[in-house]
């Protein structure tokens, strides 16, 4: 499989490769994403899966620090 990030700050990732075993039917993957300094932000993030078949889901959060 592959797939690369899409965050609502407009960074893009390179496309990252994981192997899956034939018959897998879930797996996980990491996004990292740091964010420094009070306020708020909402931001979203969207998974684009690359290969082997084309998808996307994406999860919106807000960021809070005071």
């Amino acid at each position: 499989m592959s797939y690369r990030w899409r965050r609502s700050d407009g960074t893009v990732s390179g496309p990252v490769r994981q192997r899956i075993p034939r018959g897998t039917r879930q797996t996980e993957v990491t996004l990292r994403w740091a964010f420094h300094g009070p306020g708020t932000l909402k931001a979203t993030a969207v998974l684009e899966v690359l290969s082997p078949n084309r998808a996307d889901a994406a999860a919106t959060f807000t960021y809070t620090c005071r």
